[in-house]
C-alpha cells in the first residue's frame, strides 16, 4: 500500500467510528430521556450527599455513624 492509500484508509475508519460512536450517544441520551435521569447538577449534588455527612452543625467526612456514636457518648473533647 501506498502511503496516500494507507492514509485514505485509515480516515475513512476513523470517520466510521466517529459515526457509531455519535449513534450510540444519540441512543443514550435519548434512553436518558425517557427514564427521567436528572442533569449533571443533581447527580453532582446526590454524589455529594452521599460523601458527606453531617450532624449537630459540623460536616464530617469519612466517619461512620457508630464512630459518632461512641464519640458523643464517651464525652470525646478531640479537637477543642
Amino acid at each position: 500500500m501506498t502511503p496516500m492509500q494507507k492514509k485514505a484508509l485509515h480516515n475513512k475508519q476513523r470517520k466510521a467510528k466517529k459515526k457509531s460512536r455519535d449513534e450510540l450517544e444519540k441512543k443514550v441520551d435519548k434512553y436518558a430521556k425517557v427514564r427521567g435521569i436528572g442533569g449533571v447538577k443533581k447527580q453532582k449534588q446526590a454524589a455529594l450527599e452521599s460523601v458527606v455527612k453531617s450532624g449537630k452543625g459540623v460536616t464530617v467526612v469519612g466517619k461512620s455513624k457508630e464512630a459518632l456514636k461512641k464519640d458523643r457518648k464517651k464525652g470525646s473533647t478531640a479537637g477543642r
